[in-house]
């Protein structure tokens, strides 16, 4: 299951190989398969995350700081949506690799494993 993610806030971004996200109630979004990022007056943009990062894709992926999340949906296929205000980034699952994954505190973590399915980690109680 996924949170709701409605009101976070981006605070950190990085593209290095897979993009990352992380906001301001202490989320991680990793996203390592095939993601595009949608911009409004833009299009979408194919994010190679299989090679040494392009200074394009990263400045439009740096764009998405401080942006509120609006939504976050996955399909029963595994694709997961990030939407903004007026962005969208996604990542379909992918047949042999782990294509992303979402870690949050305490230990809670979603990951969409190779095919499609998503396997969940609920939060540790605190200590």
């Amino acid at each position: 299951m996924i949170p709701d993610f409605a009101g976070d806030i981006v605070i950190a971004v990085r593209h290095e190989y897979a993009v990352e996200l992380w906001t301001d109630r202490h989320w991680e979004f990793r996203l390592a398969g095939r993601t595009v990022l949608d911009l409004e007056g833009r299009g979408p943009q194919a994010i190679d995350n299989d090679a040494p990062p392009d200074p394009v894709d990263t400045d439009l992926i740096n764009g998405l700081m401080g942006q509120q999340i609006t939504s976050v949906v996955t399909s029963p296929d595994g694709r997961l949506e990030i939407t903004f205000g007026a962005a969208r980034i996604s990542v379909d699952a992918d047949d042999r690799f782990e294509s992303w994954e979402l870690s949050g505190p305490h230990g809670a973590k979603v990951v969409c494993t190779a095919g499609g399915k998503l396997v969940t980690w609920s939060p540790r109680e605190p200590a």
